[in-house]
């Protein structure tokens, strides 16, 4: 609807040609959106789906988007972690003045 706090968001963020322009390196991180993978598919995105039970855990490397679904009642822990000779920079990140 028009009162869309992320219809709202997502027009600020198009209007003002972050999306476009390359201004915010991550762009595609400010828009809550769920695509399908037929349409990942169609638009050439290579992704994998996995799923993961109580115990489990997902390693997710520096930058890569990301989506969790939970299907049932869900208590979860994120921890940033680096490994011996990680670099913890970025020297071309754009921090986005929307945000």
């Amino acid at each position: 609807s028009d009162n869309d706090p992320r219809s709202e968001a997502f027009s600020a963020i198009r209007s003002s040609g972050y999306l476009s322009t390359g201004k915010c390196s991550r762009a595609v991180s400010h828009l809550a959106i769920l695509s399908s993978p037929s349409r990942l598919d169609a638009e050439g995105v290579t992704y994998i789906t996995e799923v993961r039970y109580p115990g489990n855990f997902i390693i997710t490397q520096q930058a890569q988007h990301h989506m969790v679904i939970n299907v049932g009642s869900c208590m979860t822990q994120s921890v940033n972690f680096a490994l011996t000779g990680d670099s913890l920079g970025r020297p071309n990140f754009i921090k986005c003045p929307i945000r």
